[in-house]
């Protein structure tokens, strides 16, 4: 039996729109999805299209997908989900748990003017979340063990293009280690972030009309680029699953390159 390759969900299910996720792994009782910026985890509507029998729902025998690991909601990427009435969701969530995954990003900054910065950076400041704001925080005392390591891997003109890794991505950790470290990611606003490039940033001698001058990308410019899983382990064989950036970021890095 062939997979679907793709979920699709009717205007007002996750978002105002249809969205039409892409299925980028599945297997071990497991299947990993794309995530769009702006759409919180999807458990309740694939369990619900599971319950009324939809084939493409119901294709990966999971008979209760339940989430293992989801990027915060602003964030595109991936996520995924294992079966709750069989072993296999314990089987996923201990390995996440014990960090055995690991978690690569991709995202856009604005270079501090005049602040010397290595290609490489490591962040191990320990991260908590805050008690009532939707928020993360660095702290010493209450915060726990994070570590990400940073890298550059294309400077444009005005902005660089970073990867991010980490074995166990708490919430908000790549946001804030990112900041600690002086890379302000583009269109973060909660974490002091860089201001998105506008179309009069890239075209600045071109006449626009009221209205088109606006952000060429309007979600945060961060996307949980990979998850892999180094070496087999007893019910899950080693795996790398990429998300390819969402179009609306590739097209604006191709604004970017285009200029420089």
């Amino acid at each position: 039996m062939t997979l679907p390759t793709h979920l699709s969900f009717p205007p007002g299910t996750l978002a105002e729109s249809a969205q039409r996720l892409a299925v980028l792994h599945a297997a071990a009782g497991a299947v990993i999805l794309e995530k769009n910026a702006g759409i919180a985890e999807i458990g309740n509507a694939f369990r619900a299209q599971v319950a009324e029998a939809k084939p493409s729902a119901c294709a990966f025998g999971l008979r209760r997908p339940q989430l293992v690991f989801a990027p915060e909601a602003e964030i595109s990427g991936l996520q995924i989900y294992a079966d709750k009435d069989s072993e296999a969701l314990d089987l996923w969530k201990n390995t996440f748990g014990s960090a055995l995954f690991r978690f690569r990003y991709t995202f856009l900054t604005r270079p501090i003017p005049n602040a010397a910065r290595e290609s490489e950076i490591t962040c191990s400041l320990p991260v908590a979340q805050h008690v009532s704001k939707p928020l993360a925080l660095i702290s010493h005392t209450t915060g726990k063990k994070s570590e990400t390591r940073f890298r550059r891997t294309e400077t444009f003109s005005g902005f660089e293009l970073w990867e991010a890794e980490t074995a166990f991505p708490r919430f908000h950790q790549i946001r804030i280690h990112a900041k600690e470290c002086g890379l302000p990611i583009v269109g973060d606003t909660l974490y002091d972030g860089a201001p998105s490039p506008r179309v009069s940033e890239l075209r600045p001698k071109k006449r626009l009309n009221k209205g088109e001058d606006k952000a060429l990308y309007a979600p945060i410019c961060l996307h949980l680029r990979a998850v892999e899983l180094p070496g087999d382990l007893p019910g899950i064989r080693a795996f790398s699953i990429e998300a390819p950036l969402p179009n609306g970021f590739e097209t604006l890095l191709k604004k970017l390159r285009a200029r420089i």
